[in-house]
């Protein structure tokens, strides 16, 4: 199965920009970027990060951040893709989506508390997830069987199935940091599974 997170770094690459065929230099560039945003959601929330910190942390201009983003959620969009691709080829097919998402959340915990962090982001991450199961929904095979992904191809509006699951999930996300007894991973992913097994029954 294609991972639903297969990470946006090969050339050439695709931004909200545009296409950019970029050189090694620039590939550094932009994964130095995407890698201050990172560095800063460990001990800031997003909301409260500036360009301005980004492009201090990541020792460039301001001219050269907007050659690769059009601004900070842009950015994140790129973070959140590059957190999810770590787990790209080192879960077998049958891995559960539930034990995908607990595992790359609980991986990237204090970053996810940090984006999350206000109510105004939600918008936002719903509109990056929704982008993400998307794609993973058209490049994954008819046979595959996770439930997600099967209920998003079998919608007569893909679109929106992906837009409403999305939801759910950045939903899971907020309650994983409102609630400490979702703090374990071995909750935390029952937690996710209990709600996708709910949507399936509802199809």
């Amino acid at each position: 199965m294609k991972d639903m997170f297969a990470p946006l770094r090969d050339k050439p690459c695709y931004t909200n920009i545009g296409v950019i065929i970029m050189t090694n230099k620039q590939v550094r560039t932009r994964r130095d970027i995407i890698q201050a945003l990172r560095e800063l959601l460990n001990t800031t929330p997003f909301e409260n990060i500036t360009t301005k910190q980004i492009c201090t942390t990541a020792l460039v201009h301001h001219s050269t951040f907007y050659r690769y983003f059009t601004d900070k959620y842009d950015l994140l969009s790129a973070l959140i893709t590059e957190l999810c691709a770590q787990f790209d080829g080192k879960m077998s097919e049958a891995t559960a989506m539930a034990e995908r998402i607990s595992l790359i959340v609980q991986s990237n915990r204090v970053i996810f508390k940090n984006i999350t962090a206000s109510h105004a982001m939600y918008y936002e991450l719903i509109q990056i997830i929704s982008k993400l199961l998307r794609e993973s929904a058209q490049n994954t095979p008819a046979a595959n069987d996770d439930i997600l992904i099967k209920l998003i191809k079998n919608s007569p509006h893909p679109e929106i199935a992906s837009y409403s699951f999305a939801g759910m999930l950045v939903g899971v996300l907020v309650k994983w940091t409102e609630d400490p007894s979702t703090a374990q991973p071995a909750r935390l992913k029952q937690f996710i599974e209990d709600v996708l097994n709910d949507l399936s029954n509802l199809a």
